[in-house]
């Protein structure tokens, strides 16, 4: 096992390593292996589901909100709430709608082009439920949304993939299996623990690997 790229792939899951990452690549020989005592002695564990699906916190790690995965403020004015449509198709149906309600409301004609000058020329108490509807989206999470936390690296479930893809020699190993869409149009991709917790722990002690797993019972 390559324990300089081991170590550099446990820094890269925010385990403690007493070297810089930054400097892993470079460092001598000697404080490789001093940081790799110093991992052995407080090793990385990975949690794992029912299913044996692996992720670096209990529970997957996955965001509580939106407004926490995507980093979206909302903001003060029409310009900031029209800026943020056009980055999040989303957030613009959620304005488009309560511009149409409102039109709906009043009796008048519509056009999907016309709801920009609604929201710059609208009274305080409208603009205020709109910032309030948006904030509203923002303080929620969706299956979709969870999909793309898997996918693009905003879950501790992803964490753990990238960390098994990384460091190859440990998923024949442990029996870890790497599931990239378990079926076409899959959106679960995940490292599967393939072996019983107890039997993975005593093989990563006698082995001499600074990991170990525990059973999630934060997800099911």
């Amino acid at each position: 096992m390559n324990r300089r790229n081991f170590l550099k792939s446990l820094a890269a899951i925010e385990a403690a390593i007493s070297i810089d990452p930054k400097a892993i690549a470079s460092v001598p020989g000697a404080q490789i292996d001093t940081a790799w005592t110093t991992v052995l002695s407080e090793p990385a564990t990975f949690f794992v589901s029912s299913c044996g699906a692996l992720a670096t916190t209990p529970g997957y790690g996955y965001p509580h909100w939106r407004r926490e995965m995507y980093q979206f403020a909302v903001g003060d004015t029409a310009d900031d709430l029209i800026s943020l449509a056009g980055t999040e198709w989303r957030i613009d149906s959620v304005i488009r709608q309560m511009y149409e309600e409102a039109m709906a409301d009043d009796g008048q004609d519509h056009s999907d082009e016309d709801w920009e000058s609604w929201l710059r020329s609208a009274d305080e108490d409208t603009f205020i439920t709109v910032q309030m509807a948006v904030d509203k989206w923002l303080d929620e999470m969706g299956p979709e949304d969870y999909e793309h936390a898997d996918l693009y690296g905003y879950s501790s479930r992803d964490e753990a993939l990238s960390f098994f893809r990384n460091v190859s020699d440990t998923t024949d190993l442990f029996n870890i299996a790497i599931v990239e869409g378990d079926h076409p149009g899959s959106t679960y991709y995940a490292a599967e623990l393939r072996m019983d917790v107890a039997e993975a722990n005593a093989l990563a002690e006698a082995k001499g690997i600074p990991i170990r797993f525990a059973h999630d019972m934060e997800w099911p």
